[in-house]
């Protein structure tokens, strides 16, 4: 599995040499929680009932480690789009008053696509509710903001929040010791390495 996330990593930076913003599903950091030996976020991921800030920190914390951002988008377009552009980047997942609905699982995104620009962008300025499902949406925007430099852009954090989230690993679900995220991202202008 390791050598396959390697080469990924690397097909989709020979693909795209600008690559900015490398998105990951659930499925794919379940799957980096196996080969990095992260047990535990795995199962904070898996959870019952997690609370989404929690969720969003551990994401951060697995995706601070190996590079890129995580989202988990059900997009309806909006605006108009050419079909090629949208089959290009989404995967149709239905009809919703005649009109396509779209999914993307997984999303290697180019600094100004304009499909994913356009849905998050309505995303942050009005809480779209067609977007259902969508994490660390803030950071993502920071993130594509940065992008526009010609240098790759990736999620840091300061240390002391992460050894925060290292020695809290038996998460509490109704704890509210966990600090704002945007408090603590910053943007690095540093392409970042294979996993």
């Amino acid at each position: 599995m390791q050598e396959e996330l390697r080469a990924n990593h690397l097909e989709w930076s020979l693909h795209h040499p600008r690559f900015e913003v490398k998105l990951w599903s659930l499925d794919e950091l379940l799957s980096l929680c196996r080969v990095g030996g992260f047990t535990w976020v795995a199962q904070v991921l898996t959870a019952d009932a997690p609370v989404p800030l929690q969720l969003d920190l551990i994401r951060f914390f697995l995706l601070e480690q190996l590079g890129g951002i995580w989202a988990d988008l059900t997009v309806r377009p909006v605006g108009p789009m050419p079909a090629a552009l949208l089959a290009a980047e989404f995967v149709a997942i239905g009809v919703d008053g005649g009109a396509p609905v779209f999914d993307q699982r997984f999303l290697a995104a180019r600094p100004g696509l304009e499909c994913f620009m356009r849905a998050t962008d309505k995303v942050m300025r009005g809480g779209f509710d067609e977007a259902r499902r969508m994490s660390g949406q803030d950071a993502l925007a920071a993130a594509f903001a940065a992008s526009r430099r010609p240098v790759a852009a990736c999620l840091l954090s300061e240390q002391d929040t992460w050894g925060s989230l290292l020695e809290r690993r038996s998460l509490d679900r109704d704890a509210d010791w966990l600090p704002d995220p945007m408090a603590t991202l910053e943007v690095n202008a540093a392409r970042p390495t294979p996993a």
